[in-house]
């Protein structure tokens, strides 16, 4: 009997302590269309972000951008589509009584994808991942109840590398791995739940 009074107890305590800390935590989804602009070009991309929110205060999430980058003006990265795919943790800090300004950063894994006919039929190409950092601030305002359309401006900092097979003019296979390290400025612009 001291058993079955003891299991009531605890899960009584159980539920009422989740039903109070859950009042303070909240599911946290972003959507953002985003320009990147380097010295040489501007490109789109996307981003989605999903976490919780604390006490609607604070932000911690994981999120993934697919971003159409082509960061050097030559022939071989127009032919062959690089993109980067990073994935990341974001955190948030949101200030003043409204809580409609932030300041966040990102930092994370950024792999490489190539795309074109000699890198698919090529088994020597390699890409490896890099990493990825965004520090910004912006500002959110009220849609709805629960929707927020945000604003933020981030400076970006981002590496990534592969290797490109090719075969040279008397038919011997050369390697060249190339470096990829781009410092950008990022403006999103999307809805926040």
């Amino acid at each position: 009997m001291n058993r079955i009074i003891c299991w009531i107890v605890m899960l009584f305590v159980t539920h009422t302590t989740l039903h109070a800390q859950s009042a303070k935590f909240q599911y946290g989804g972003m959507q953002h269309f985003s320009l990147s602009n380097t010295d040489i070009s501007t490109f789109p991309g996307v981003n989605f972000i999903n976490g919780v929110r604390y006490q609607n205060r604070f932000f911690a999430g994981i999120g993934f951008s697919f971003n159409f980058v082509n960061p050097y003006n030559n022939l071989f990265f127009l032919t062959t589509r690089y993109r980067s795919i990073p994935l990341y943790l974001d955190g948030r800090y949101y200030m003043g009584n409204k809580r409609s300004l932030f300041i966040l950063a990102d930092l994370g894994l950024n792999p490489t994808y190539l795309r074109s006919s000699e890198w698919d039929n090529n088994t020597g190409n390699k890409g490896y991942a890099g990493y990825y950092s965004n520090i910004g601030a912006g500002a959110k305002g009220r849609l709805g109840r629960e929707v927020f359309y945000t604003v933020d401006i981030a400076y970006n900092m981002s590496r990534a590398s592969f290797d490109w097979m090719t075969t040279n003019q008397i038919g011997q296979p050369s390697k060249t791995h190339y470096q990829i390290l781009s410092q950008m400025l990022i403006i999103r612009m999307g809805l926040e739940l």
